[in-house]
């Protein structure tokens, strides 16, 4: 898996077969109960999994922070 990281940035893409992104938003959530979204517990989860034998390249590339409006994260 590649990571997207402060002091690394942006990791190459090149061969990259899915790519992992977190939309922290939740103001349109019908079902929304007052609590943030984080998606590091399952980041930690998914890294620790078995690798397995196949030959999947990922990349996380982060999350997408909220914007000033629900629109601007969508366009995000």
């Amino acid at each position: 898996i590649k990571i997207h990281s402060k002091q690394n940035g942006i990791p190459d893409l090149e061969g990259v077969q899915l790519a992992i992104i977190g939309v922290v938003e939740n103001r349109n959530d019908v079902n929304y109960i007052g609590v943030d979204i984080d998606f590091d517990s399952i980041r930690k989860t998914l890294y620790t999994l078995f690798p397995g034998n196949w030959s999947t390249s990922i990349a996380d590339l982060g999350d997408i922070l909220p914007g000033e409006s629900v629109e601007d994260t969508y366009y995000a």
